[in-house]
């Protein structure tokens, strides 16, 4: 059939009340009736084990789409979206595992026909002290090697996403999913389809950014650390590639999902993300880390602005394992071995991050030369500027730095501690070799 909807439209005042209560009873015939007989089957058996075909389910399912979505109501029913949320939710309401599994396929054509009771019913599960619907992520043994039934369930929420009355609910859904789901070897996972939805130079969703902004601060404050690892992904650096989210086949069939996107918004939304992160920071020294990442990525505005706030936060952060100060050199090195290249950041900024790079220095004076040990070539904050005899030049530099480091850590502490730190570095042969030349001298 090439055009069900128009004939579905032309036939729909043909069908009598015999007609729906026969649709009815194929449809738990074809849904329910295998679901009480598999309840002792293994995830891994999947949900290719169905009584009924799968064009037939699939019809079923559409059918109820269909059904839901009539304008002029032709049928001598009150409310037919009443009907199919009635039939939806006795299938999906406290389903057992086997049962999600066994609707991997239907369940977009199910969550279009009855979005809030789709909706609801999931989260209902994800409720439960042992949500029966994670058994859709466990993997199970396929011809072509491990598989998982869970990717219906993520394109049932992404098509939902689409419209802004269900945004929210289902982004929420997604964020709790990623907190909860196990993994897996699929890259198809709900922070992923999150990422897609919310993407700031290619969001998938019919949602203005004003409630988009809105439902990214309500999600993220209910599942904080979820929410945190989505609003970092959604800063740059991020992937250049957008892949498609599923998209309704019935109740958006006449509404434009051809998406524009201006650099203006590109730039309100990572302005507002900060704005979140900044809120949900919790002092975790990881996280502080994580945010100085961005600076090199982000606009010259928005740089500004993290580096600011980096100044006023890192009192508070306990850098134990001295992660941001690390973070930080990196960043300084990168920079100023290409300060000519367009990428480079400005002298002035590179300067304010020098002085929070001294100002997270450990007070340990071996933690702080010992990096200088980690590897043959370190990232050291000034750079290696002189490219065209940038090795011998750097062989120069970092032989100079660690006869300069072990000469300050040979002041506090004696040769036999000194000796001992060959089983805490990366690369022990710098040590030797700067060590041999200092007693030498």
């Amino acid at each position: 059939i090439n055009a069900p909807f128009e004939l579905w439209n032309n036939l729909v005042a043909l069908l009598t009340k015999e007609d729906i209560e026969c649709l009815q009873s194929s449809l738990f015939l074809a849904y329910q009736h295998e679901t009480t007989e598999q309840e002792d089957a293994t995830p891994s058996a999947g949900n290719s084990n169905h009584t009924f075909s799968q064009g037939a389910r699939k019809g079923l399912a559409q059918s109820l789409v269909l059904l839901a979505i009539q304008q002029n109501n032709k049928l001598n029913i009150d409310n037919p979206q009443t009907l199919v949320n009635k039939l939806v939710r006795e299938l999906l309401w406290e389903a057992s595992p086997q049962a999600w599994i066994s609707m991997e396929d239907e369940l977009p054509l199910l969550a279009e026909a009855a979005p809030e009771i789709f909706l609801n019913a999931v989260l209902h599960s994800l409720e439960q002290d042992v949500p029966e619907i994670l058994e859709m992520f466990c993997e199970g043994d396929d011809y072509i090697g491990q598989t998982s039934y869970h990717v219906g369930l993520l394109w049932a929420l992404e098509q939902l996403a689409w419209l802004p009355e269900y945004t929210l609910e289902a982004s929420l859904i997604l964020l709790k999913l990623t907190r909860l789901e196990p993994g897996g070897h699929s890259l198809n996972r709900p922070i992923n389809s999150l990422q897609e939805i919310f993407k700031p130079w290619h969001y998938q969703t019919l949602t203005t950014f004003k409630d988009r902004m809105t439902v990214l601060s309500k999600i993220a404050k209910k599942e904080k650390e979820s929410g945190w690892t989505l609003l970092t992904a959604l800063l740059p650096p991020n992937n250049n590639i957008a892949h498609s989210t599923y998209k309704m086949k019935w109740r958006t069939f006449e509404t434009n999902t051809s998406l524009t996107y201006s650099r203006i918004e590109v730039y309100n939304t990572y302005a507002a993300i900060l704005d979140f992160l900044f809120e949900l920071f919790d002092d975790n020294e990881e996280k502080f880390a994580q945010m100085l990442q961005k600076v090199p990525e982000l606009p010259a505005a928005l740089r500004q602005k993290l580096i600011d706030w980096a100044y006023q936060v890192y009192p508070n952060v306990k850098n134990e394992k001295a992660l941001a100060w690390e973070t930080i050199r990196e960043i300084l090195h990168r920079n100023r071995s290409y300060r000519d290249t367009n990428r480079a950041l400005p002298e002035e900024e590179l300067a304010a991050l020098k002085d929070l790079y001294h100002r997270l220095q450990p007070q340990n004076v071996i933690r702080q030369y010992l990096w200088l040990f980690n590897k043959q070539c370190p990232q050291i904050p000034e750079g290696i500027q002189d490219r065209s005899n940038k090795y011998e030049e750097a062989k120069k530099i970092y032989a100079s730095k660690r006869s300069d480091a072990l000469t300050s850590i040979l002041t506090q502490v004696n040769l036999d501690e000194v000796m001992a730190l060959r089983t805490q570095i990366e690369a022990p042969e710098t040590l030797g070799r700067t060590l041999a030349t200092i007693i030498n001298d």
